[in-house]
């Protein structure tokens, strides 16, 4: 009879869940676990939104630091170092994007400069529905300014503010009205269309 071992204990049998565990110990939950995998979330948008909060995105300022030859400015406004706070918070372009989300999701109540800042925005508010659809704004706002940071590098392309605003609100709505028939996104599309 055949004995398997995993870590320090022997046993009788293999178990696949045991062997797991073993090669892949559990982390404990991050305090922004909720802010970014939700029910409902569209994976593309929950993935940046999760590189991001790592500070994990290939930033102009983290490829200079990596080595490469690169010009630290922000495409947007070349004035400042392009790091994750200025790109999604504190740029004009940025907070111009912002401010159209913040019409509709409750603006906070000082300017957001830092990222653990938007996250206590998103969770500010006592209202389940408003919370989950400042989330859902969140993320599909840090996919879009990422995608036109993106394409204003690496194809020139460059979009007004309002622009990627009307492609966030083109997108959320779609996402909302999918989900319609869904208890938690049922009554979203009034707070979204105020």
């Amino acid at each position: 009879m055949y004995e398997w071992i995993a870590g320090d204990s022997p046993l009788s049998f293999f178990r696949s869940s045991t062997t797991w565990e073993f090669l892949r110990p559990r982390q404990e939950e991050v305090d922004w676990t909720d802010v970014v995998w939700f029910k409902g979330a569209v994976p593309k948008h929950a993935f940046t939104m999760w590189v991001a909060n790592y500070d994990r995105l290939p930033t102009r300022n983290r490829l200079a630091a990596w080595g490469l030859p690169v010009s630290t400015d922000f495409p947007f406004c070349s004035r400042h170092i392009e790091n994750r706070d200025h790109l999604f918070l504190r740029c004009d372009y940025s907070i111009q994007v912002w401010r159209e989300v913040f019409i509709r999701c409750q603006a906070p109540s000082s300017t957001l400069t830092d990222w653990s800042e938007l996250l206590s925005w998103i969770r500010a508010s006592g209202n389940t529905k408003l919370k989950l659809l400042r989330k859902m704004a969140t993320q599909t706002v840090i996919f879009h300014l990422w995608k036109q940071r993106n394409n204003l590098i690496h194809n020139q392309t460059s979009l007004p503010a309002a622009s990627v605003f009307y492609g966030i609100d083109k997108e959320l709505r779609n996402i909302i009205s999918a989900r319609k028939h869904s208890k938690h996104f049922c009554s979203l599309t009034p707070l979204w269309l105020r």
